[in-house]
């Protein structure tokens, strides 16, 4: 828990949004029954107060070494309210001087080029560092310190999402921006170690895969067997500086063709049987777990995806075609949020067509077609025979509505979309109940996507298309439907 740390490499103390205030008596409370937290606050009111130039130590003879140690020895053991003291003053306290920054732009417009210029641009660029940063190096250096600070942010973005204050609410995004800066640079995709998950992998492996699977739950060790068994093949991205941590996770099926049932994939158990090539054609990524939220904002699945399919296509060069089975997370919700602005017993142009009217009609036996919807896909209709045909045609035009047509700042609007897209996967065929989950009901009633991943010549013009002209690839196959509801991939 600290205030205020010194910069040894100047003559000055730096400051965050505004000079700090004196160290009260009402904040020394907050430490006043953990003595190593008040030790590490005296310590750091001794460093801001000694200027002298080139000190070694942070009063107590504390080196920034041995502080960054108690920080992350002692920063877990600390109630909330004191882990949230901390962090808010590292904000607000260890940000940028506001005024340096001001003079450095400044000097920028008044030398327009040559070297001075270039110096310039050092000295502006020196000026936006945050004190953080340095602070957060040198807990980098300590064993555990780089998990400390994935841990950290973290923590950051949780504050982040309770925090109702404007002024901290405005310190702690700058503290987590950041955080995934200098994160972004030890976790890039040339320093991560790949991995293939098998069932003679350790126990704390294994375990660990299992706790952090997020798409599909994993049930029981018997499940997890299987899914790194014959025909299935478990990556993941390790740290060096986080052993025994995966930090990404892709599970992904040896098939005939490619897959179009996550239900499917997950039942089939080829416990004990030996892999033959021959029925090896398709590679299906169906999850990939992010499994550190400090790292949020930090894109390692694209390289994890990238890699596997490496590692794949050298295992087995026969393998012609690689695809996701993917969620559509947000639909259910989108759909169901525009259904609630309309209350009409006519269809509704953008929304329903006429023939998908007149084919609901036929079983809402004159209810409200509004009224009816909302309540039908609450329940459990696909269980219905009747009701999945009259349902089924409207659902897929609004999911592929959806992902084609919804956008957020010129891009597709779900976040698993936008996530394949950007990499160069195209939108390859759209998956009618093709998980009947809970999860998936909720979610996209029922359906999933596939975004398949072509060679790597298309894979990067499709991106570079995705990425600089906001242009949405998608398969002949979902052309034709996408021309035949009068819509193009935007």
């Amino acid at each position: 828990m600290f205030t205020v740390v010194k910069d040894l490499n100047s003559h000055h103390i730096r400051y965050g949004y505004g000079d700090p205030p004196a160290f009260s008596q009402m904040e020394a409370r907050l430490f006043s029954s953990k003595s190593e937290a008040a030790d590490i606050m005296t310590a750091l009111e001794l460093g801001y107060k000694d200027q002298t130039k080139n000190s070694a130590s942070f009063g107590k003879n504390l080196t920034r070494y041995e502080l960054a140690s108690r920080i992350c020895e002692e920063f877990p053991h600390y109630s909330a309210k004191d882990q949230k003291f901390f962090v808010l003053n590292l904000a607000k306290r260890f940000g940028v001087d506001n005024n340096n920054v001001r003079l450095a732009a400044k000097s920028l417009t008044q030398h327009m080029d040559g070297e001075t210029f270039l110096k310039m641009v050092e000295k502006f660029k020196e000026a936006a560092v945050p004190v953080s940063q340095e602070i957060f190096k040198d807990i980098g250096k300590r064993p555990g310190g780089v998990k400390f600070l994935v841990d950290l942010r973290g923590f950051v973005l949780d504050l982040i999402d309770t925090e109702k204050d404007t002024e901290n609410l405005t310190a702690l995004r700058f503290l987590s921006n950041s955080l995934r800066d200098l994160l972004g640079l030890w976790f890039s995709g040339g320093m991560m170690n790949l991995e293939r998950v098998t069932w003679n992998s350790s126990c704390e492996i294994l375990e660990k895969v299992s706790q952090y699977e997020a798409v599909h739950p994993v049930r029981h060790w018997t499940d997890i067997k299987h899914r790194v068994g014959p025909y299935r093949r478990c990556f993941i991205f390790m740290h060096s500086c986080m052993p025994l941590e995966p930090v990404v996770v892709l599970h992904s099926a040896l098939m005939e063709q490619i897959g179009s049932n996550v239900q499917q994939i997950l039942r089939q158990n080829y416990t004990g049987e030996i892999e033959d090539p021959d029925k090896i054609r398709a590679a299906v990524f169906y999850s990939v777990s992010s499994t550190q939220k400090g790292l949020r904002g930090i894109d390692l699945g694209m390289y994890l995806i990238r890699r596997a399919v490496s590692e794949l296509r050298h295992e087995y060069p026969d393998i012609v075609e690689f695809s996701t089975l993917s969620p559509i997370p947000t639909f259910a919700a989108w759909l169901l949020t525009k259904m609630r602005t309309v209350n009409s017993n006519t269809p509704v142009p953008g929304l329903m067509t006429k023939e998908e009217w007149e084919s609901l009609s036929s079983v809402a036996a004159g209810q409200d077609y509004m009224e009816f919807l909302k309540t039908t896909l609450t329940s459990n209709w696909y269980e219905d025979e009747v009701l999945r045909s009259a349902l089924r045609p409207f659902l897929e035009r609004m999911c592929l509505t959806y992902l084609t047509q919804e956008k957020r700042r010129g891009f597709a609007f779900d976040s698993v979309a936008n996530f394949h897209l950007g990499n160069g996967a195209e939108i390859w065929r759209l998956n009618w109940l093709a998980d009947t989950s809970g999860k998936g009901l909720s979610q996209s009633f029922g359906m999933m996507v596939n975004f398949r991943y072509p060679a790597d010549e298309e894979l990067i013009e499709n991106s570079n298309n995705y990425i600089f002209n906001k242009h949405i690839k998608v398969s002949p196959g979902i052309q034709e439907r996408l021309d035949q509801y009068n819509l193009s991939p935007l």
